[in-house]
């Protein structure tokens, strides 16, 4: 379900004017996320740390109601919920794309993750459809092989694009902590800077429990 916005009485009116006819709307914040709690339990338990972080993740965007706004043929509308498009890697070395709904019940979402992997692992090229392109999703990928720093996306500028990226990079120890990279582009004319930095703090509250 989605809520169409008033542009005209919304607070950010000069602010989404401003920015959502640029050629380049997007701008991108890179933090490190404490994940000692999340991979220890992973590990302990032998279960998927893509799993679980992106379930992680997915529950701070959902409570973010910036990281719902979407533009869509020229309106403004707020998801109630938001959904994730990840790659993923496939056995010959290529990635394809997949969609998976949000469950706040993890048991749930972790059945459809693992089910949604299987299949996309076995799809003939690079699985883009209709549900990969749905406007109530953030794009999401792992990279897991390089702790970046900073990252960008290859986007096709031509195209009606709102929708947030986020990425997470390589995990290392520092003392007695594994942290990891986290990359999220936003749509500036939706999200500012003081709402990246509420959600990086929220997902580190969530990490933490």
């Amino acid at each position: 379900m989605r809520t169409r916005i008033d542009v005209d009485s919304w607070n950010r009116k000069e602010l989404y004017c401003f920015f959502k006819d640029f050629a380049e709307p997007f701008y991108g914040i890179t933090a490190d996320i404490d994940v000692t709690k999340l991979y220890l339990k992973c590990k302990s338990e032998n279960q998927s740390f893509f799993v679980g972080s992106l379930y992680k993740i997915l529950s701070a965007v959902n409570r973010c109601e910036p990281f719902r706004l979407r533009i869509e043929s020229g309106e403004l509308y707020r998801y109630d919920k938001i959904h994730v498009s990840p790659s993923i890697g496939k056995d010959n070395g290529t990635f394809a794309f997949s969609f998976m709904h949000y469950h706040p019940d993890f048991s749930l979402f972790k059945s459809e993750v693992e089910n949604e992997i299987e299949k996309v692992k076995k799809v003939n090229g690079m699985n883009y459809t209709a549900d990969a392109a749905r406007q109530d999703t953030i794009h999401f990928s792992a990279i897991p092989w390089v702790r970046f720093t900073s990252l960008s996306h290859a986007r096709y500028l031509k195209g009606e694009d709102s929708a947030p990226k986020i990425s997470t990079g390589k995990i290392t120890r520092s003392g007695d902590k594994y942290i990891m990279p986290l990359s999220v582009h936003v749509h500036h004319s939706l999200v500012d800077g003081k709402d990246v930095g509420e959600f990086i703090d929220l997902l580190q509250a969530i990490m933490d429990e």
